[in-house]
């Protein structure tokens, strides 16, 4: 027997799209092109100055993300939804990339603690926990 036939009342209304379900999906197409671009990157660029291209656009995005933060510059529409997913993305191939180089272990992890806290008390995290993040 079914006892509810709708579930037009169990949306969240506090969600920044509050009329759709499944709403985290819209990252896939996102998600996708990163992994794209990665693939032309890697296609393009040698092995051995990957790291660096990486860590460029990585500090480049960042930094655009923290001068949105600090309200410097104005970052609007769908630059400013894609940006923080682009920056993750890159966080995470940035450690697959020197995975050999970076130890996790009680030091880097509370170091990465010890940002996102700070970051989070100064109102920044969301330009600066993407990183760290990947540690906790």
């Amino acid at each position: 027997m079914i006892g509810q036939h709708s579930i037009s009342d169990t949306q969240a209304t506090d969600t920044p799209f509050p009329d759709m379900w499944n709403g985290s999906l819209w990252t896939i197409w996102y998600e996708a092109a990163c992994y794209v671009a990665i693939g032309v990157l890697v296609s393009i660029v040698a092995r051995k100055h990957l790291g660096k291209v990486l860590i460029a656009f990585f500090i480049a995005l960042t930094g655009a993300r923290l001068m949105s933060a600090l309200e410097l510059v104005s970052i609007g529409g769908l630059l400013n939804d894609v940006l923080p997913l682009a920056i993750a993305f890159l966080a995470g191939a940035l450690l697959h990339v020197y995975a050999e180089k970076v130890k996790v272990n009680s030091i880097t992890v509370s170091a990465a603690v010890i940002l996102l806290a700070v970051s989070t008390v100064l109102n920044l995290a969301p330009a600066l926990a993407h990183l760290p993040s990947r540690f906790c």
